[in-house]
């Protein structure tokens, strides 16, 4: 008795510390409790809809009784009607644990893996095979239905009994249904609690374990099934699948820069040699100092540096409401460590702050980088969501790496996901090689006959030139997903003040009027091809194409490594007429091939929060005030 009285304090200490990691944490409360209202919403409309129609359905169930006297049809019938709203009630409520397990799976195994995170995970072997959990499953939903489809019809049948018919659906119905659904909660999922063939753990080891947290102290030898495994340290902390290790050489080394300009480096790559997890990278927030010098020091990134990682591109995009966080990631390497300088935009919603980090970041070591990326913004308050995109070659095998270290694969978020990058450090004569003939012959036409090529000056009346150019395509509309002009107002004059933009004018006449323009990017060792316009009625073939090429030269020349044409369909929709992009990589497929590269991918910090936001919130939220498409 002393034993018994023993363990019943101990569970009510148990369910007291329960309501205080409750209490601690109520964000585990609020997610238990969301499988519970969406199935609880949905039944409750069912009764409400059978309630409204039971009159007539009672009705149509009793031909029979249309002859008979007002009173014993109108009672016949009322018997009728209360036993199918009463079969439907006990329906619901013998379904409904069933049915809330089977939503809120991914609900209860978060909270699981968070409490286990907190206290200690449950011994091994607590949990079957998914194959074997899965035909337990299928057995008890069968017998579970069973039973409320039999428990339904005996309480239908019960209500036809004459004058008693609906006290007596009453009490078979609770009857029936409190015994059923004393058995739910001992179907599937308390089958884990149960031993199994393999030794598994029973009912009284699990508790063992419960008490054991609570008393501090480890679980007792005779509870346990068998030795204890080890934690593989190259799983994450869910313990869902190794962690993916970075791409390496065929020599063994790290792959050094891995973007698109380095397409023999990008071939050279091989699986990544399995082996334990490293450190986390160490994360910070840049000096005012690094800020002050964040365009040369973006050029030291492992991928060169880029236009959308510049503090041009940060000045932008405050025109869309983000603001900049400027972080400077110190990640391990084979030979010491690497730093990664990472511009975040961060967009403010109700629900908290959204972090997107614009092609990047990119590192030899990706799984540090996130491990470091989790742990800094973790720490943040009110962070969601960092959604990154590393600077890599698109491939299965790599999204399956980021996706096995906690990624959530997103869409694409920049037009350059897709697009043509020529490789300028083979030099001049190889790059103009590696051009199509139409190109080539366009390019030395357009010199031949005179075509005039200059680096105007950015002030307002080289914008207006600019824009309309631009605008001359599809009839004057622009080209798709165009801007409003003070973007581009905006982004031509933060880029030409920071001296990492130009533009490029060509001239086939006397008129002084430019028949074509690009303006160009030069931060990071990569040049972006960004905008680009041109007046139908040339006297000059091929000025575009000279226009581009005499970029390419200047970039050469100081040094740059790689071309970016900045945008086109994905590989396998080159030929799809349908992509607003189609006309435009008909031209730049001629510059050289397609390179896709890896879309987005969000690292969800608070899933509970982010998952009502982009579900129910936004919407409402952005009717009433836009949001910026950063976040969408």
């Amino acid at each position: 008795m002393r034993e018994r009285l023993s363990e019943l304090v101990a569970g009510a200490r148990l369910l007291l510390r329960g309501f205080g990691t409750w209490a601690r944490d109520p964000g585990l409360m609020a997610l238990g409790a969301v499988p519970a209202l969406i199935v609880g919403a949905a039944m409750l409309a069912l009764v409400v809809v059978v309630a409204l129609n039971v009159d007539g359905w009672a009705t149509a169930l009793s031909p029979w009784a249309s002859g008979w006297d007002a009173l014993w049809s109108g009672a016949v019938r009322f018997a009728i009607g209360l036993g199918i709203l009463v079969g439907t009630v006990v329906l619901c409520v013998l379904t409904f644990a069933a049915i809330t397990l089977a939503v809120g799976e991914p609900f209860y195994e978060r909270i699981r893996a968070r409490v286990d995170e907190r206290l200690g995970a449950a011994p091994a072997g607590a949990d079957r095979g998914f194959w074997a959990g899965l035909g337990a499953g299928l057995r008890d939903a069968v017998v579970l239905l069973g039973m409320a489809l039999g428990t339904a019809l005996v309480v239908f049948v019960a209500g036809l009994v004459p004058l008693v018919g609906a006290a007596l659906g009453l009490v078979v119905g609770a009857t029936l249904g409190g015994r059923a659904l004393a058995r739910e909660p001992h179907g599937a999922r308390g089958r884990r609690a149960r031993p199994d063939a393999r030794g598994a753990p029973g009912a009284a080891a699990l508790a063992a374990v419960a008490l054991a947290r609570l008393r501090g102290r480890g679980l007792p030898a005779a509870a346990r099934a068998g030795p204890r495994r080890r934690r593989d340290p190259r799983r994450d902390r869910r313990g869902d699948a190794p962690r993916a290790r970075p791409p390496r050489r065929g020599d063994g080394a790290p792959a050094g820069r891995v973007v698109g300009w380095s397409r023999s480096a990008a071939a050279r790559r091989t699986a990544p040699p399995r082996g334990p997890m490293p450190h986390a990278a160490q994360v910070r927030r840049a000096t005012p100092d690094e800020i002050a010098r964040w365009d040369a020091l973006i050029e030291s990134n492992p991928d060169g540096g880029h236009m959308v990682q510049s503090s041009a591109f940060a000045a932008t995009k405050r025109f869309d409401g983000l603001e900049p966080v400027f972080l400077v990631i110190d990640a391990p390497a084979a030979e010491g460590a690497e730093r990664i300088h990472v511009l975040l935009l961060e967009g403010r919603v109700s629900m908290g702050r959204y972090w997107y980090a614009p092609m990047g970041p990119t590192a030899t070591d990706m799984a540090a980088v996130v491990e470091g990326l989790r742990a800094f913004a973790a720490a943040e308050r009110d962070v969601l969501v960092v959604k990154v995109e590393p600077h890599l070659e698109s491939s299965p095998e790599r999204i399956d790496e980021l996706v096995a270290l906690g990624l959530e694969r997103s869409r694409d978020m920049q037009v350059m996901t897709h697009t043509v990058v020529l490789d300028l450090e083979q030099g001049e004569e190889a790059l103009f090689a590696s051009f199509s003939q139409m190109i080539r012959r366009q390019v030395r036409g357009a010199l031949k006959k005179g075509y005039r090529v200059e680096r105007p000056e950015p002030t307002q009346e080289t914008f207006d030139a600019m824009h309309a150019m631009m605008l001359t395509v599809a009839g004057g509309k622009g080209m798709a997903g165009m801007r409003e002009r003070a973007y581009y107002d905006a982004f031509w004059g933060a880029f030409a003040e920071a001296g990492t933009g130009r533009f490029y004018f060509g001239y086939d006449d006397d008129t002084g009027r430019p028949q074509a323009g690009i303006f160009v990017t030069t931060a990071g060792r990569t040049v972006v091809y960004k905008d680009g316009g041109s007046r139908p009625d040339r006297q000059i073939n091929g000025g575009s194409a000279l226009l581009l090429w005499t970029a390419m030269q200047d970039a050469i020349a100081e040094g740059k490594l790689a071309f970016d044409l900045a945008g086109t369909p994905p590989k396998d929709r080159a030929d799809d007429e349908t992509h607003p992009f189609h006309g435009l990589a008909q031209f730049k497929l001629r510059f050289g091939p397609i390179t896709d590269f890896l879309p987005s991918f969000d690292l969800v910090l608070r899933p509970l929060r982010h998952r009502v936001w982009e579900g129910l919130v936004r919407r409402v939220e952005w009717r009433i005030r836009k949001g910026p498409d950063t976040l969408r």
